[in-house]
This record gives C-alpha cells, sequence and structure tokens, in this order.
C-alpha cells in the first residue's frame, strides 16, 4: 500500500521513532507486525496483522516528538475519529488511533494497489487517454461527491498521490487530514524543517518537483485553488479545482502550472490561463517529456477539465459526477460552469476546534502579507515591488496593488517562455503534419507498385477453379465443438427475443487459453491482469506454475468489451474456416436465455427488466435447494479459501478443494450438460442491467462468493462496461440461423 503519510522525507537525522521489528506484538498483543511497508519524515508505516479482526492492517506510527505532546494527539484523534465515519467503496478506512507507554500508531485499511502518480510514471507515453481513465474518474467523482453531499467534508488534497488504485482496479481516495495533521506538528514541534520528497527505489531521496508543494497549507499546491492559496475557508469547489488538476496531469503528464518555484507557481495559479490540453502535450514532446501527442482528446473533456481549473469558484461544476459524464462518451454534455454550487461548508480553524478566525477586516493585510513573502521566496518579489529610489510611500501598500504587482511581473516573465512554448508546439506540429504526408505519399506508391505487380500476376494466370463449398457442421440440434475446442450444447428457450429457439451454450465458461489465442491473434489490449494476477500470492485465472495461455481455468480480470471483442474475434474465425454459417454468430447470452440455462427460466417475466427479478426466487441455487450445499457442487468460497486469505468468509461446511479458481468442467454439470453455473467465475451477458446507470448483468456466482444470496440462480449482480475484476469472466453462446 502506497501512502501519501510516506511522501515527506526526513531531514538529516529524523525524528526519533519507536523501535519496531517483524514478529512484534503490540497494544495489548492485538496487532503482529509482519513487514515495514516504508518510513519517511512524517513516520513509518508497517504492514501488521490485526488477530482481533483475523485481517490485515496497516500501522502508521508517529514520531516521538508527536506522541509527547497532548495537544497534538488531541488533534490526531479528532482528525481520526471524523475519518471513521466516513464509509464509502472508494475510500481507504480509517480505524482507530492506537496509544501504549511512547508508542501510537494509525490504524488504516492495508489495500494492494498503486497510485495514480506511480501508474503515470509507468505510462510509456507520458500521459493517459480520456477512455483509459474513465473508470477511475468514475470511481473518484462517486466518493468526492458522497463526501461534499453526504459526508459533508471536504478532502482538501486531491491529488494523483492522494488516489490509490486497488487489485480489483479500482481508484480510492485516501489521506483525509491526516497527514497534514502531523505534518503541522512536525513543524510546530521540530526545530529542522519539514522538506517535501520521496524516496526512490533504491533508498535514495528524490526531491519534489518544483512547484509541487507548499508547507503552509493542508494542500498539495500545484492541485490547490486560488482560493486555499488565499487563505479562504475551504469549499467542495475547491476539491473540484483539484479535480480539474488531477484531470489535467493524467491527460497531459503534468499539472496545469509547475514550472518554476513555489512562489511562481502560486502566482501562475492566481493569475495564468490554463494551456489547452493538446497545447501542453505538444511542448512536452518538444521538451522531450512525452514520447507522442497522442489522439486527439475530444472537446466535451477539454471543457470539463477547464470549467474545474476556472478562477472563480461559482464557475467550476456543480459536483464531481458532471465532469465524469464528460470523459464517458454519449452520456451527457460537458460543464461549463456550475448551475448550482453546494454551500460552503463551516471548515474556518474555529469550527474545527483550532484557533479562532482572523477578524475580517484584518485578513487582507495578512493576505498582502502572503503575497509579499512568497514574491520575496521567488528572488525576486523585494527588488522587484521596491521603486529604484527605495522610497517607502513608492511600495505597493494593499492586497491589490501587491497583486497587480505580482501580474504585472509575471506576465512579463512568462511571456518570453510562453511565445517559445507556442512556437515550438507550431513548428512540432508542423513537422509532424509533413512527416505523415511524407509517410503516406511513400505508402501509396508502395501499395500502387503492388497492385500493378499483382494484376500483372493475375492476368498471366489461368481462371481459379471454383471453390468447393464449405462443410457447416455447427447445427442448433446437436453438439458442437468449435476452433479452439469449446464445447456447446443446445439449450431450449421458452420465452424472451429467442422464444421456441435452441440456442447453443458453452459448456463451460471461455477459459484463460482461449483468451490467450484471441489476444494474441487481434492484439486486442486486454491489459496484464487477465494472465499475471495473483491474489495474495495465489494464482487467479490458471493454476500454480502454470501459464495463463495453456490454463483450463476460466478467464477472469475481463470487462463487458474485452468478451464482447472475443466474442466477434471467434465469429469471424470460425465463419472463415467453414465450421459456422455466414450468419451464424457467437455472443454473450442474454439475461433470459441464461435463466433457462441455469433452470428457471419457466418461472420468471421475461418481460421484468433484470433488476427487478433479482433474488425474487429464494432457495433455489444452480445445484438445488440446499444451503450450505451437501457435497462438491461447484467452486465456491470454502474452508481452502478461509485458510489462505485470513479476510474471506468461508461457505460453512463445504470445501472445494480450490483457493481461488479451478479448472473448467470439474464439478457436476446440469440437466443441459453446463458446467460452473454456480461458482468459479461470475458471468458477464448482454443486457443492461440499469441502463442509465451504464451497468452489465452479471450472472452465477464465483470462487470469492460464500453468502447464500450470492449464489441464488435468480441472483442479478451488476458491473460497469469497463470494470475488470478477479472474480468475474464470461460464457459464450452461438446462434446457429437456419439449420
Amino acid at each position: 500500500m502506497h501512502d501519501p503519510f510516506l511522501n515527506q522525507s526526513q531531514d538529516r537525522g529524523g525524528p526519533a521513532m519507536p523501535s519496531l521489528k517483524e514478529g512484534q506484538w503490540l497494544f495489548n498483543r492485538r496487532y503482529e507486525l509482519v513487514r515495514k511497508l516504508g518510513a519517511g519524515g512524517m513516520g513509518v508505516v508497517w504492514l501488521a496483522r490485526d488477530h482481533t479482526e483475523e485481517t490485515q492492517v496497516a500501522l502508521k506510527f508517529l514520531p516521538a516528538v508527536l506522541v509527547q505532546h497532548e495537544g497534538e494527539m488531541k488533534r490526531l484523534k479528532e482528525e481520526v475519529r471524523a475519518g471513521k465515519e466516513l464509509r464509502h467503496p472508494g475510500i481507504v478506512a480509517t480505524y482507530a488511533l492506537e496509544l501504549e507507554d511512547s508508542t501510537a500508531a494509525i490504524v488504516m485499511e492495508y489495500v494492494e494497489g498503486k497510485t495514480l502518480a506511480e501508474l503515470l510514471e509507468a505510462q510509456k507515453r507520458g500521459f493517459f487517454e480520456p477512455e483509459e481513465i474513465t473508470g477511475w474518474v468514475r470511481e473518484i467523482a462517486a466518493a468526492v461527491d458522497y463526501l461534499h453531499a453526504d459526508a459533508k467534508r471536504i478532502h482538501r488534497d486531491l491529488k494523483p498521490a492522494n488516489i490509490l488504485v486497488d487489485a480489483a482496479g479500482r481508484a480510492r481516495l485516501m489521506d483525509f487530514g491526516i497527514s497534514r495533521r502531523v505534518q503541522e506538528g512536525m513543524t510546530r514541534h521540530s526545530q529542522g524543517s519539514v522538506v517535501p520528497s520521496r524516496e526512490g527505489r533504491d533508498g535514495s531521496e528524490i526531491p519534489a518537483k518544483a512547484g509541487t508543494t507548499m508547507q503552509d497549507s493542508s494542500a498539495t499546491l500545484a492541485y490547490a485553488s486560488p482560493q486555499q492559496l488565499a487563505g479562504l475557508p475551504a469549499a467542495p469547489a475547491d476539491d473540484l479545482y483539484s479535480l480539474g488538476a488531477l484531470l489535467y496531469e493524467l491527460l497531459t503528464g503534468t499539472p496545469p502550472f509547475f514550472r518554476g518555484d513555489a512562489a511562481l507557481v502560486a502566482v501562475q495559479i492566481a493569475t495564468q490561463t490554463v494551456t489547452r490540453l493538446m497545447a501542453r502535450r505538444a511542448e512536452l514532446v518538444t521538451e522531450g517529456a512525452n514520447t507522442s501527442t497522442g489522439q486527439t482528446v475530444p472537446e466535451p473533456v477539454e471543457t470539463a477539465v477547464l470549467a474545474c481549473l476556472a478562477k472563480e469558484r461559482e464557475k467550476r461544476p456543480a459536483n464531481a459526477k458532471t465532469v465524469c459524464e464528460a470523459l464517458t462518451p454519449g452520456r451527457a454534455a460537458a460543464p461549463s460552469a456550475a448551475a448550482s454550487v453546494p454551500k460552503a461548508m463551516n471548515t474556518s480553524p474555529a469550527a474545527l476546534g483550532g484557533p479562532s478566525a482572523l477578524p475580517q477586516a484584518r485578513r487582507p493585510l495578512w493576505r498582502a502579507l502572503g503575497v509579499l513573502l512568497l514574491l520575496a521566496a521567488a528572488g525576486w518579489g523585494w527588488k522587484t515591488l521596491f521603486p529604484p529610489d527605495n522610497r517607502y510611500d513608492k511600495l505597493p501598500s494593499t492586497q491589490k496593488d501587491l497583486e497587480e504587482a505580482a501580474r504585472k511581473k509575471v506576465a512579463e516573465e512568462m511571456a518570453a517562455k510562453d511565445a517559445a512554448a507556442k512556437q515550438q508546439a507550431e513548428e512540432l506540429q508542423k513537422k509532424l503534419r509533413d512527416e505523415e504526408q511524407k509517410r503516406l505519399a511513400a505508402e501509396a506508391a508502395t501499395a500502387k507498385a503492388k497492385a500493378d505487380a499483382e494484376t500483372a500476376k493475375k492476368a498471366a494466370m489461368p481462371p481459379p477453379a471454383p471453390p468447393k463449398p464449405p462443410t457447416l457442421t455447427a447445427t442448433k440440434e446437436s453438439p458442437f465443438t468449435n476452433s479452439l475446442g469449446m464445447k456447446f450444447v443446445p439449450v431450449p428457450i421458452g420465452a424472451g427475443p429467442s422464444k421456441d429457439q435452441r440456442i447453443l451454450f458453452s459448456i463451460w465458461e471461455t477459459r484463460s487459453r482461449d483468451y490467450a489465442a484471441f489476444v494474441k491473434d487481434s492484439g486486442h489490449d486486454a491489459g496484464e491482469d487477465w494472465k499475471t494476477y495473483n491474489h495474495k500470492d495465489v494464482p487467479v485465472g490458471r493454476g500454480e506454475g502454470e501459464n495463463a495461455e495453456e490454463s483450463s481455468h476460466p478467464v477472469v480480470n475481463v470487462n463487458y468489451d474485452d468478451a464482447v471483442a472475443f466474442c466477434a474475434w471467434l465469429t469471424k474465425k470460425d465463419r472463415a474456416s467453414g465450421l459456422i454459417g455466414p450468419q451464424d454468430e457467437y455472443r454473450l447470452p442474454s439475461d433470459v436465455e441464461w435463466s433457462y440455462a441455469v433452470g428457471i427460466g419457466d418461472q420468471e417475466d421475461a418481460s421484468a427488466s433484470p433488476k427487478d427479478k433479482d433474488e425474487k426466487i429464494s432457495n433455489i441455487y444452480p445445484w438445488g435447494q440446499d444451503f450450505p450445499p451437501h457435497g462438491k457442487v461447484g467452486n465456491l468460497s470454502d474452508s481452502a479459501a478461509k485458510a489462505k486469505f485470513k479476510t474471506f468468509s468461508a461457505t460453512e461446511d463445504y470445501t472445494d478443494g480450490y483457493e481461488t479458481t479451478a479448472p473448467v468442467g470439474k464439478f457436476n454439470e446440469n440437466q443441459f450438460g453446463l458446467f460452473d453455473l454456480g461458482g468459479n467465475a461470475s458471468e458477464l451477458c448482454a443486457d443492461w442491467h440499469e441502463e442509465e446507470k451504464g451497468t452489465f448483468v452479471v450472472r452465477g456466482s464465483s470462487w470469492a462468493y460464500s453468502q447464500a444470496s450470492y449464489h441464488l440462480s435468480s441472483r442479478r449482480g451488476l458491473s460497469m462496461r469497463d470494470r475488470r475484476s478477479y472474480g468475474c469472466g464470461f460464457r459464450c453462446v452461438l446462434v446457429v440461423v437456419g439449420r
């Protein structure tokens, strides 16, 4: 688990920390230390086993200098108490603050994964395309809107390093003020200042990017709104600005403003116009930071991002959901401004239990001094703001005068840089256009030469004999084996669009080796998890020591589009080989067809929506009416999974012998000859679960489920279109026309 708590490195010598070692028991022998996850100037984080809850947690140990101060511990307790109240799947949970003698630690949910900052750094091209981040943005938006609308809280520090993508591919928010409280406490009670930096993979210290941190605020500078820089009370619109800055960085490779030191970046945020996304990409290619400009960013996406980055709060989108919708093709128009902005929450120091806020009349003076200090820190503030004769009566004396001086100075210094960057971008685009035209001309000449040669060759050859019609082997009445060795059997459908037809169902879920053939032949971008994912060091979708390309386990970590692409590829392949007819088609089963395959189709209303039929038939499972089941009926979450994964619950008194997925066909088939309709992998279907929410139906349980209702034949799960999960795969059907 990567944590912003560790993003602050130590001064020389560092703060005193408790002595810790693997296997050590702490806090009334409740927690056993497993291994150290990382360390920084704000403390050290260990993976530990909670022997009361039988789960793994992250323990964030606090520097001794904080533990010794009652006031600091009181503030941290309040922060932890507030964090414990947050209950959302998109937020990493805070559990407790533990204190024993001179040792204190914050107990957090342990989540395996990587931060968006790490994923962005690993991107070879230097940035993401919009379609690559829609799933993450959807989850971030849901968590942010929950914070604002339900929890009545503001994050204040949204940035790529504070968003974790877990092993299942879900984006989750971290760091709700705890790191800020620790840093503030260290600043108050340590002699040295805390220097923002990060630890390199070899343990060496890497300085932070210029302009990306500020120590006098809870936010990180590059993602802070102008209002946060001005010291105004936090509001939801500040999180919307940070969301825009975060998206800007994911889509270009840098935050909106990042050039220069902290003072210069702060003034840019307050005064400068944001560079458009494609122009920034072009700048970074010219500078050698990125390898290409990528695809053109759709206008709705750019409009949404720039709306978030509006200088005035009231011009930003009303909520995160509207921003997310702009990244989803065909869902909604991009927000250009907020129709209504949520009322600012009471987050002043006085409201949060801190020092009373400054009287309103004094705030401009303090803000003016803040601007002056920022300009001085930049190295040019004093000599620029003082007149040549150093007369006091010529010194800017108001906040407005200081801001005007700052704007003038920045405009002068940035104009030359902007002009140079613009010229470089234009030159690059012209160069790319010229190269593309040359390439197209060369390809056209080559293609013409080949076509001429082929025409001459054909003219010299005798006419070919008429081809023999292919022998079609698939019929709707008989079992069928396709080119991949996938076996199909007919299932009669009594209702719905396929009424009175026989649909050929694959007898098992699509195997990893079937999917591997598709990925290799088609070049489909399937990611890596389908063939490499491990759950707690146990392979999923393949056996121990087995390659996915050879495995008969069901393929998992695939989404709806992956499954549809597989079916389209297989259709084209088997039509070309003559195994199926020109109108025959592989596809995902419909919800109604799946119900008939599992044996409950005649007990449901085919005209009702899948959502309305969810769990409406109780006590009927794919294997019968008993739960827990008698005998080995399928691959469910059992005692083997419980023994390996302490956080898993197990189906009571049940053992199937597999910790994760099992080879297909290992358990008894049903009356049609179909395997694993209950267990192994949940199966994507062709129907919407809720179209307005973009969710598709998922049928059947998986190896990870133990709860009785999850195994009901009538249960309908759901999945977002781009969601890839370690428990979800798919089963194909073949529709044969006319035979």
